[in-house]
């Protein structure tokens, strides 16, 4: 009773090799059910009720263990990027600066919610590329010019979401302290 997700977006069924839109296990008894309707998205309001069914029975809290033993590796995860990574902590230091200054010119929420954006996005890909560029340094501790492509493109995404977080905090922040300065006078 093994069902598999098809390129198509339809599902195989591997016991009858029959393909369908959708497929659901439910319920304690496994119960297999079928879709016919072509879902929106490959999404379907009968697949969201199974799922929710699903969850609520005996396996939530196996569902739980496992979900906050993911959250615990993400924070370890978090904590090694914090502890080794010098661009990390430079990052960070300029995200906690920007909060600072922030709370000092009175930022509007949509200027908030940029700012915090901004953070979020930098230090979010200055992880992915220091985990591209640990894995890359275990598969090959000697020169390769694949491997200094994906280091250079990880590291310019980075860079280009520096840049762009610059320009939007140059943005919010000039106005608001000159404004500030202003005030003072």
């Amino acid at each position: 009773m093994d069902i598999y997700p098809c390129s198509s977006g339809r599902f195989l069924d591997n016991d009858t090799r029959n393909s369908f839109y959708g497929a659901c296990l439910y319920g304690n008894n496994k119960k297999r059910t079928f879709c016919d309707r072509r879902p929106v998205f490959n999404f379907c309001i009968w697949h969201l009720y199974c799922l929710l069914v699903e969850m609520g029975g005996r396996k939530n809290k196996s569902i739980m263990k496992k979900f906050i033993r993911s959250i615990v590796f993400a924070l370890q995860g978090i904590k090694q990027f914090f502890s080794r990574d010098r661009n990390g902590k430079i990052q960070i230091v300029i995200g906690v600066t920007a909060i600072a200054l922030g709370f000092t010119v009175s930022l509007s929420s949509f200027q908030w919610l940029l700012v915090l954006f901004c953070i979020g996005l930098v230090i979010s890909l200055e992880m992915i590329n220091s985990a591209i560029e640990r894995y890359c340094d275990l598969v090959t501790t000697e020169f390769h010019p694949g491997i200094k492509i994906i280091k250079d493109v990880a590291a310019g995404a980075v860079l280009v979401a520096s840049i762009m977080s610059l320009v939007i905090g140059l943005i919010i922040f000039i106005p608001a302290l000159v404004e500030l300065l202003n005030h003072i006078r």
